[in-house]
């Protein structure tokens, strides 16, 4: 596969989709010497992605294509502001964990403006499958870039000063990459896309919409039809979402059941999956594997060695995943993954060896990395074609719904 500037601009954005969430929850080691005792970790899980849902869930009720470019340069511009603050804040000696926790939810809601729309613009792309591909590729390799950043930060100072310091680099390095993802999305994307913002101001809704002018409908229609296929497909999607009939709303559902019960396997298989993972990611490992985090580098280690194998995990080729892909196979493999609950309960509770959480830790990593991939891809050949687009929306709702309740049961090892 030849990849050109436009695909490499779109994995580069899928990075700094990610690079808040991950840099919020890998900095364990200054969290523990500025808040000790606080749970900051599972106090950003449970902020960040309930926030990111309620967020997601109102740009999809309230769904507006025209204004999926305002909340990417939205997105990102909150994402570059709450990073750089961090450091900022810090200097001035204002050390509050409420003004932390407001960049983290500012940080959720931003991500579930943002993340949605830029999927959709991949989406009506010239080179829509390979730049959908690369911006998922990006996703998976945000959490590998933020933990070698902290690393190499960490690696440069010393000490509980060198701590400070060193995370204060490491926040102003990740809200960086954000300014530039914001300049590659506005300045840079738009010269390989010249009639996405085109295609969204005269979307469906301007094709169907009887209150529309009549030029204004010849106009759409026109830009319509000099289209390639995969667009008119797009658009035919776009359309059908847009109710006329006063009992659309209750075909929706009622579809959108039926896919359920068509899905329900690879679906319960990702929510079980997310919740076994955050459920120890990235509380445990950040916070009750190591006595001394704001000295160690164990738990950083430990973070950055689960972001390495899930992103491996991720890349599994389509002849290993066809191996797993049935329905009973997902679902059976995702329900053994909970026994790393009672593995990693005896190794906080234990003096277990450091290769033995290494190696667990790999295992979460790679096991959520291969599911997730196996159900997302396998997932949508379970239904018929024009279904595949209401699957794909569902598969993502059942991940963020694992996210979420495996997010509160971290706090559950704290009883």
């Amino acid at each position: 596969m030849t990849l050109n500037a436009e695909n490499i601009c779109y994995y580069l954005l899928g990075i700094g989709t990610l690079m808040p969430w991950n840099a919020f929850i890998t900095a364990a080691d200054y969290y523990a010497l500025q808040f000790p005792g606080k749970h900051v970790d599972r106090l950003i899980t449970v902020l960040y992605l309930p926030l990111n849902l309620i967020a997601l869930s109102l740009f999809v009720l309230c769904h507006d294509a025209r204004y999926a470019r305002l909340r990417i340069v939205v997105g990102f511009t909150v994402f570059s502001i709450a990073m750089l603050l961090v450091p900022l804040l810090d200097s001035l000696d204002v050390q509050s964990l409420g003004l932390l926790l407001s960049f983290v939810a500012v940080s959720g809601a931003a991500d579930g403006a943002a993340q949605g729309a830029l999927f959709g613009v991949a989406a009506v792309s010239r080179d829509s499958a390979i730049n959908t591909q690369m911006l998922i590729s990006g996703t998976s390799t945000s959490g590998v870039i933020v933990c070698l950043i902290r690393l190499g930060t960490k690696g440069i100072f010393h000490g509980e000063e060198g701590v400070t310091l060193s995370s204060n680099l490491y926040f102003l390095i990740s809200g960086l990459i954000c300014v530039c993802c914001t300049f590659i999305f506005c300045w840079v994307l738009s010269k390989y896309d010249h009639d996405i913002s085109r295609l969204y101001v005269f979307d469906a809704s301007d094709i169907t919409n009887e209150s529309s002018s009549h030029g204004l409908q010849e106009e759409a229609q026109d830009h319509y039809l000099g289209l390639d296929e995969s667009r008119k497909r797009i658009l035919s999607i776009e359309e059908s979402s847009y109710p006329i009939e006063n009992d659309s709303f209750t075909k929706i559902n009622a579809q959108a059941l039926e896919v359920s019960r068509e899905i329900i396997h690879p679906m319960i298989a990702l929510v079980v999956c997310y919740v076994v993972t955050l459920s120890i990611f990235p509380g445990v490992l950040a916070e009750d594997l190591g006595q001394d985090a704001s000295k160690s580098w164990y738990p950083i280690i430990l973070i950055f060695a689960f972001n390495v194998s899930d992103f491996i995990g991720k890349m599994c080729p389509p002849g290993v995943q066809s191996i797993f892909a049935s329905k009973n196979k997902v679902l059976t493999i995702s329900v053994l993954r909970a026994l790393f609950i009672p593995l990693f309960l005896i190794a906080a509770h234990s003096s277990v060896s450091t290769p033995f959480v290494s190696i667990l830790t790999i295992l979460l990593g790679l096991t959520n990395g291969a599911l997730t991939t196996v159900c997302m891809v396998f997932a949508p050949t379970l239904v018929s074609p024009d279904k595949m687009d209401l699957c794909g929306n569902l598969t993502v709702l059942a991940l963020v719904v694992g996210l979420n309740l495996g997010a509160f049961s971290g706090f559950l090892w704290l009883l």
